[in-house]
């Protein structure tokens, strides 16, 4: 079940960097006005925590602690961004 739930937090991790790469990809060539900054680092932030729960079983309680750190930095920027 562990290597379940690595697998899982690995391919989430995945498709939220490719969300905030495509995010920051597309605000560098176009110039929109309205243009929130919360969006892209929220997702950052998610898929560092979705890569550090992935990457638990070999940190440590460390790993942990920054996964948990980078989650409710996201929860805060998603708030910003609502």
């Amino acid at each position: 079940m562990e290597l379940i739930n690595q697998i899982y937090f690995g391919i989430l991790s995945l498709i939220l960097f490719g969300l905030y790469l495509s995010t920051v990809r597309v605000e560098q060539f176009y110039d929109f006005r309205y243009f929130n900054k919360y969006w892209p680092y929220a997702l950052l932030a998610r898929a560092l925590a979705f890569a550090s729960w992935a990457l638990a079983p070999y940190g440590g309680k460390i790993v942990l602690s920054m996964a948990n750190i980078f989650f409710i930095g996201s929860v805060v920027l998603f708030v910003l961004f609502f």
